[in-house]
């Protein structure tokens, strides 16, 4: 039997519509989500599954060394063309046309991630030396690329999204947060704020010259044959310079994605689409690799701290933003859904990859934290209401 909510009226209007007319407020549906995708173990949300993580792990070295040092080492070069793919496909996903509301929204999530990122920073140079200033170089290496990996959880955190912190700010998080990477893996390699800054620029240029050679080369009259060659060799030679430099791929896949989302003609539609088909694989990999490198050699304060500290500094961002953007309106083009867990477990792979051993245990540390991170957010999430 139907209750009186679900009948329709004459018209076919459902008893809601004829409710919202007399000013009335609507029923509220309540769902709850399947337990599986809640927790990321599908592809629903556009996130790789955490569980590749504990794959990884089972798998690796210090498992079943199903995946040995050697094959790891083998598919090695991999890794910073998965990184570029990952830059591309998030840039080509956002809206870069400098109206003021974006704008707007624009120096709010810089605003947030700078604050999220100062309160990780501080909270575990605290938890690894109590004299800040003082701190060796290794310890502000973890420290600046955990605070990285933070301002990339930032959506993970704030997991019950809004009409003010929309898809649309939470990409523009993840991209801000992605330069300031860039910005630490450059300092990490040049040991100078003020060298790292020109070498960051300098390295900006690079996957834009890559991107205008593919925004030529890809024409209206080549096949998909040859668009999908052209976009491979891209991402290649875009991660590929990258890792020689040791340098951040994710930051150049982006600012290729970013040229190739401004400019007219099909390189963004044919990047865009042979990038979709190769996301979640190239997402499992990255989360595999991780999962078999990773060490839980960090203490258990810097396992417990990180996720903590990564909440903390979420929900401080959060109020920062609410209070400067206030109401916005969001495009339907910018509901889709983000992948927050893929990125900073990418980062932290990136991190270590460019500070070599004395950055050993961030994997550990981000891995871990990323899985707490999303537990409490598929927990907030447990019951969703809507309208």
């Amino acid at each position: 039997m139907l209750s009186i909510l679900d009948r329709t009226d004459d018209e076919g209007d459902p008893i809601d519509v004829q409710l919202s007319r007399l000013g009335a407020a609507p029923r509220r549906l309540v769902t709850r989500r399947p337990w599986y995708s809640r927790f990321a173990l599908d592809w629903a949300s556009g996130t790789s599954p955490l569980l590749m993580l504990v794959i990884g792990a089972a798998i690796g070295p210090h498992g079943l060394s199903l995946l040995s040092p050697g094959i790891l080492a083998a598919v090695d070069p991999a890794v910073p063309v998965a990184l570029a793919a990952l830059g591309v496909h998030l840039a080509l996903h956002v809206d870069l046309t400098p109206v003021p509301s974006r704008l707007r929204r624009v120096a709010a999530a810089a605003a947030g991630v700078a604050l999220a990122a100062a309160v990780v920073t501080i909270g575990l140079l605290r938890l690894m030396t109590s004299d800040l200033p003082a701190a060796p170089f290794h310890a502000w290496v973890i420290a600046l690329a955990a605070a990285v990996c933070a301002a990339m959880s930032l959506p993970t955190v704030d997991s019950r999204r809004t009409v003010r912190d929309s898809a649309g700010t939470h990409r523009f998080e993840l991209m801000i947060s992605i330069v300031i990477g860039g910005l630490v893996l450059a300092w990490i390699r040049e040991g100078s704020l003020r060298e790292a800054t020109m070498l960051l620029g300098q390295m900006a240029a690079l996957p834009i010259v890559v991107g205008v050679a593919a925004w030529l080369l890809v024409t209206p009259t080549a096949s998909e044959t040859e668009q999908r060659i052209f976009t491979l060799a891209s991402l290649l030679l875009i991660g590929g310079l990258a890792d020689y430099l040791s340098l951040s791929a994710l930051f150049s896949g982006m600012m290729a994605g970013a040229l190739w989302r401004l400019v007219p003609g099909p390189v963004g539609e044919a990047v865009l689409r042979d990038i979709t088909h190769l996301r979640h694989p190239l997402a499992a990999f990255l989360m595999l690799v991780v999962g078999a490198r990773m060490t839980m050699s960090a203490g258990l304060p810097l396992l417990l701290g990180y996720p903590l500290l990564a909440i903390a500094g979420g929900l401080a961002a959060r109020a920062m933003i609410r209070g400067l953007t206030g109401p916005i309106s969001v495009s339907a083009s910018e509901r889709q859904s983000v992948a927050p867990a893929v990125f900073p477990v990418a980062f932290a792979l990136s991190a270590v990859r460019a500070a070599g051993p004395q950055a050993d245990l961030l994997l550990g540390v981000i891995a871990a934290g990323t899985i707490v991170l999303q537990v409490i957010s598929a927990l907030r999430q447990g019951e969703e209401s809507h309208t």
